[in-house]
């Protein structure tokens, strides 16, 4: 019996377990429930649900991370100033001709000046912070795997809209808008849109979410928690990626429902499935004796190649 047929047999039977011990209802595909709660489905079948992180939250994370970044800029600030000392001669110079280059003092007043030289400082301070507001961020989510130091210290963090980790080109479209959101008239956006979403979202297709991120299947729950060093069985990636999304729901729906089976129906089972398992995956076939096992490690296997993809 080839691979196929033997997984849409152990699917059909599952299935018919499935009638007489029945699961709570899984139409979750990017469903956002009641409780400002969002749920995805991956391709591999993995169903994830995320909570909408709330703008109190999201507030103080922003609130921390500003005063991380008034220390960033006044640190660069003291850096610039001692530069400035040591090479007092050549700034002056530099300064006077780049003022003398915009400013044009001979056709103004010495008030008039003033204002604009304030006004060309304020200027640039303008955009070495919007820089060093970019700068912080973009590093930050980028390193920290969507998170800042504010969001850490909150639990939030910021995943892509369909539920999978940020990756570089959604972390510069949401932060390239940052100025924009902190406007304070387009600080009623997240109040008004789904999800809480600014603009900076909007465009970077990303979402704030509880970093508390709750798996729908008890049995991922409980593999997961399984340590490494444990499993009898190891699957390289490349191996794993030759698993298509039906028969890994096959294995997982077989897992769950091992419990409900007989010993003899569990073997007959096992031997349809995990001998064109140990083919496809190019390894070794193990004892009858370890089936069971191998699935199990399988799967956990399986999962933890998920979780290195998802947010």
């Amino acid at each position: 019996m080839d691979c196929i047929a033997a997984f849409c047999l152990v699917a059909l039977y599952c299935a018919t377990l499935s009638q007489s011990f029945p699961r709570a209802p899984s139409n979750i595909k990017a469903s956002q429930q009641m409780s400002q709660s969002i749920d995805f489905e991956t391709p591999e079948n993995v169903r994830l649900s995320y909570r909408v992180a709330g703008l109190g939250s999201r507030f103080v994370a922003w609130f921390v991370d500003n005063i991380y970044i008034w220390l960033m800029m006044f640190i660069l600030g003291v850096i610039f100033m001692v530069i400035a000392v040591a090479a007092e001669s050549t700034i002056d110079v530099w300064f006077e001709d780049l003022v003398d280059s915009t400013i044009n003092p001979e056709e103004m007043s010495e008030e008039e000046m003033g204002m604009r030289i304030a006004m060309f400082l304020f200027g640039i301070w303008i955009i070495v912070w919007g820089l060093g507001s970019f700068v912080y961020y973009f590093l930050a989510e980028l390193s920290m795997r969507g998170q800042t130091p504010g969001k850490k210290m909150m639990k939030i963090r910021v995943v892509k809209a369909d539920g999978f980790s940020l990756d570089p080109g959604s972390i510069f479209l949401r932060n390239i808008f940052r100025p924009i959101d902190q406007i304070p008239l387009l600080w009623i956006v997240p109040l008004l849109s789904p999800n809480s979403r600014r603009f900076g979202d909007m465009v970077g297709g990303t979402l704030v979410v509880s970093n508390d991120q709750q798996e729908i299947s008890p049995l991922r729950e409980q593999l997961l928690e399984q340590q490494r060093a444990d499993a009898k069985f190891r699957f390289s990636a490349s191996s794993l990626e030759r698993l298509s999304a039906e028969e890994i729901s096959t294995i997982e729906e077989f897992c769950e429902r091992i419990g409900d089976l007989n010993a003899q129906r569990r073997m007959q089972l096992l031997e349809i499935m995990v001998p064109p398992l140990a083919q496809k995956l190019r390894v070794e076939l193990p004892s009858k004796s370890e089936y069971d096992e191998f699935l199990f490690d399988l799967l956990t296997a399986e999962y933890r190649r998920q979780e290195r993809r998802l947010g």
